[in-house]
């Protein structure tokens, strides 16, 4: 399995993204003994005034189209003052082929913020199903088009606390969806081997970007590759007037400087799974939300056997989905 690691960074965020032996050397990507993925932020290093300290970010080198689920279980997100981790997705050329944050929060958050990003012109106009309530609405402003989780222990100390929870993203032509459930709330059809999902359990999602007359999101994305990445300050987190609301100091000198420990001991994913979900490319897609109707007469054979696969009304499951830790991905470094 080739591994490709490259270096870069346009958050203007304090780190350096390491390669492959690095990360293994100084044990920032790793499988723990639960069997999960531990990706990090260096916290034994002792960091000099002007130098940067070494974290992780990860891309998938599959890209997944419309008619795709990504589901995300985490026991641990990162948190901690000038900490800024983020599970999203991008088209190969960023960011014109367009952004979708599914977990992103920075500092002492408490809520996870979603958001999507166009290069276009793109206004959410929030639905009634939506869960969770707007901030900004216009998606291709610098912050993009945001949704702050409602339901509680979504970031910080809280999720961690709570046992961690799961985020299912809808990719589909009928507009992009993200669905959150705490530990205790998590969906049955993610237990340990089942082989499909039923949407339908799940009720209204988080977050519900549909296509709209003022935002065609089709345009703008195309299909998307999934990154786990984790920044220190920079063009969010860093920014004084944030930064300061909820920490002290300044967001480099008092963090990033000095020694990793304690700053950085909670600054890790533990990830127990990343699962995606495919329907078969070139035929008609029925929106993935209402996937009951793969199994009649009229969208036979949509899903693909042997893949991931969604659950259909009528017929039992065919295949396997492709379900694994962070550690049976490609993982490969990109330019930020």
């Amino acid at each position: 399995m080739g591994l490709l690691w490259v270096l870069g960074n346009l958050t203007l965020s304090n780190v350096t993204w390491v390669d492959e032996a690095t990360a293994t050397s100084q044990q920032l990507a790793y499988i723990n003994d639960a069997g999960n993925a531990i990706i990090k932020v260096d916290n034994t290093t002792t960091v000099a005034n002007g130098s940067m300290r070494n974290s992780i970010r990860i891309t998938t080198q599959d890209l997944y189209d419309y008619g795709s689920i990504w589901v995300m279980d985490a026991v641990h997100l990162p948190y901690g003052c000038s900490v800024w981790p983020a599970f999203w997705a991008k088209g190969p050329l960023w960011p014109n082929d367009g952004e979708i944050d599914i977990v992103e929060g920075i500092n002492l958050m408490n809520q996870n913020q979603m958001a999507l990003h166009t290069l276009g012109e793109c206004v959410h106009q929030t639905p009634p199903d939506q869960k969770s309530p707007s901030g900004n609405l216009n998606c291709s402003t610098g912050t993009g088009c945001t949704v702050r989780e409602s339901s509680p222990n979504s970031f910080g100390a809280g999720f961690a606390a709570a046992g961690g929870g799961v985020w299912a993203t809808q990719f589909d032509i009928s507009g992009i969806y993200i669905w959150f459930w705490s530990r205790p709330d998590v969906p049955s059809s993610f237990s340990v081997g089942n082989t499909s999902i039923d949407i339908s359990q799940w009720g209204p999602p988080s977050a519900s970007y549909p296509v709209t007359s003022q935002c065609n999101l089709t345009q703008f994305f195309t299909s998307q590759q999934l990154v786990i990445d984790i920044a220190l300050c920079g063009d969010w987190a860093g920014v004084p007037s944030i930064y300061s609301s909820s920490c002290k100091g300044t967001c480099y000198l008092s963090n990033v400087v000095g020694p990793g420990s304690p700053t950085y001991d909670d600054a890790y994913f533990e990830i127990k799974y990343v699962r995606t979900y495919t329907v078969s490319a070139g035929l008609p897609i029925p929106p993935i939300r209402h996937l009951g109707q793969c199994g009649d007469d009229a969208h036979a054979g949509y899903c693909r056997p042997g893949h991931e696969v969604v659950r259909r009304r009528r017929e039992p499951p065919r295949g396997h989905h492709r379900a694994s830790s962070l550690a049976a991905l490609v993982w490969a470094l990109w330019w930020w």
